[in-house]
Formats: structure tokens, C-alpha cells, sequence
């Protein structure tokens, strides 16, 4: 076994053993960090082991979780998105623009044929902008709109999709270009 693999299954078990999560929510942030202070590595090295254990978990009844963790302390999944799991390409804007492209339409395409075939799934659009300024929460607000409103014209009931505009506040990590923040993202919500 990896040295890796070994110090995450220990800091795993430590973080267990010693009731880390005994009275908060397990989420994969806590996961993170507790594996990265009984490791001494970044939190980053974690980030998606810790997020595909949180959702592996968050599936789990209290009773199984009792069972698998000696505890039925509740774990908030971090929400699929579906930009990852569809392998959309990115769908961005042009500056101070809510007009999807026909790019973006496109990659909605892909998100249609999903919700298509599955039919109880909902979903969260956030829109995002790449600067503060004023209006810049009604601009993510609107880029999230265009996207529900394209995909409620191809066919998809209204009240499947939310929307939500988080202005310049949730940055893309490591972008190269104020550009890739001209954005939405769409995850699941249930």
C-alpha cells in the first residue's frame, strides 16, 4: 500500500478513534483539514478525496453511518456538479453580457439530454461575474436566467431549475483570464 494511501487511511481512522466528528456535520472541507493536520500535507492535496468520500457518505443511512464511523453525526455532500460530471466545457459569457453563446448552448444541450432522462433530477444554475462593480449581482443573476430560460424552451418544467447570481464572489481557483469567471455553473439538488 502507497505511503499516501496509508496516511490517509490512518489520519481517517485518528480522526474516528478520537470522535473528530462527534458533535459537528461532516463535510469535506472537515475531512480536509483533519486529514491534512495528522498528515502535514496542504488541505488541497485532499480536496477531491475528501469530496468523493463526503458524498460517498452522505448516501449512507444514520444506521449505516453508526456502523461504518461509530457515529450518526450527518454529512453535508458537497452538491454533483454537473459541469464535472457531464464534461460540459466550460460555459462563459462575454464581458458584461448575459447572451449565451451558441457555445453555451450547446454545452445546455448536454444538460437537456441529462435532465431528459432523468426526470426527478433538479438543478442549481449560478451565474457568476469576473469583477465587482455595480450591477454585478444582477449579471450573474441574469447569466443564470438565460440558462434556465433556454432550457425551459427546449422543454424542461421551469420548476426543476433554480437560479442564483453570486456576483465576483466565488472566483474560479488558478483561472487564467477574467473570462473563465464570466460563468455558470450547474449542479444537482437532489
Amino acid at each position: 500500500m502507497s505511503s499516501f494511501r496509508t496516511g490517509l487511511l490512518a489520519a481517517l481512522a485518528s480522526l474516528l478513534l478520537s470522535g473528530g466528528f462527534a458533535s459537528a456535520q461532516i463535510t469535506a472541507d472537515s475531512i480536509a483539514s483533519h486529514i491534512s493536520a495528522d498528515t502535514g500535507r496542504p488541505k488541497i492535496a485532499y480536496a477531491t478525496y475528501s469530496e468523493n468520500l463526503a458524498v460517498t457518505l452522505g448516501g449512507l443511512s444514520a444506521e449505516a453511518l453508526e456502523r461504518v464511523l461509530g457515529t450518526n453525526t450527518p454529512v453535508v455532500a458537497p452538491p454533483v456538479s454537473l459541469n464535472n460530471n457531464l464534461g460540459l466545457d466550460p460555459i462563459n459569457f462575454a464581458n458584461m453580457s448575459s447572451n449565451l453563446t451558441d457555445s453555451a448552448k450547446a454545452e445546455l444541450d448536454k444538460v437537456f439530454d441529462y435532465l431528459s432522462k432523468n426526470p426527478d433530477a433538479t438543478i442549481m444554475i449560478a451565474g457568476h461575474t469576473a469583477e465587482k462593480f455595480n450591477g454585478n449581482m444582477e449579471l450573474s443573476e441574469a447569466r443564470a436566467n438565460s440558462a434556465k430560460l433556454y432550457l425551459v424552451e427546449l422543454g424542461v418544467d421551469a420548476g426543476r431549475i433554480e437560479t442564483e447570481g453570486f456576483g465576483n464572489t466565488q472566483p474560479l481557483e488558478g483561472a487564467s483570464s477574467k473570462s473563465e469567471n464570466m460563468r455558470i455553473e450547474i449542479s444537482l439538488t437532489n
